[in-house]
């Protein structure tokens, strides 16, 4: 004879089958939810030349960065465009070698000018050159200012050239004499152009 205790002892079990049911129903449902929302905020990133970069939000929309080791340790470097959409900027060797050639000599620096009145994203692409050359990488005492105010190409040496950022019809960076010119026919184009010479000096470019 069975008491009613047993009988409320086997109640359960309808029970905890469809609890089964129901999490064999929703495991695929929560496994497709956490794939649909991984592949919304998957990072887009690439390697070049062995260096990783990494698109992020930056205050003209998207960047790139990458880490750079150093002397003294490592360093994320942000860029404004990363090496896959620089590849068709000309970059001279030579404007590389001197810039590069600047920490195998003593009492040397470098100034960097671009025009008065610029964009700022101008500006903020001479200051990222400022820092791969100054204290953060090559140690090369740099400083920035307006071309034509602070300095021109006509103040410069073998071994304290001028990098100077202008509008021209040409796009890429050359050296005529003492002077590193990166130009561009647009503003848009001069930051592209800056990416690419810093790139190249980082030798990620090359």
């Amino acid at each position: 004879m069975t008491t009613k205790t047993e009988e409320q002892e086997k109640e359960p079990e309808p029970i905890k089958t469809m609890w089964v049911i129901i999490a064999a129903l929703l495991i695929p449902v929560i496994i497709l939810g956490v794939y649909w929302y991984t592949s919304q905020v998957t990072v887009e990133e690439y390697t070049h030349n062995g260096f990783v970069f990494t698109q992020i939000p930056c205050e003209v929309g998207e960047c790139w960065q990458t880490t750079v080791i150093s002397n003294v340790g490592e360093h994320p470097v942000l860029f404004f465009h990363g090496p896959r959409e620089l590849e068709d900027i000309t970059i001279d060797p030579a404007a590389v070698d001197r810039v590069l050639n600047l920490t195998r000599i003593a009492n040397t620096s470098l100034r960097i000018g671009f025009d008065e009145g610029v964009p700022g994203e101008v500006a903020i692409a001479a200051s990222n050159i400022a820092r791969v050359t100054g204290d953060r990488f090559y140690r090369i005492p740099t400083r920035g200012g307006v071309y034509g105010v602070d300095f021109t190409c006509s103040s410069a040496t073998l071994t304290r050239p001028v990098l100077y950022l202008t509008q021209d019809e040409q796009t890429g960076v050359y050296l005529q004499d003492n002077c590193i010119y990166a130009v561009a026919p647009t503003t848009a184009e001069l930051v592209r152009v800056s990416d690419a010479y810093t790139l190249h000096l980082l030798q990620i470019m090359r």
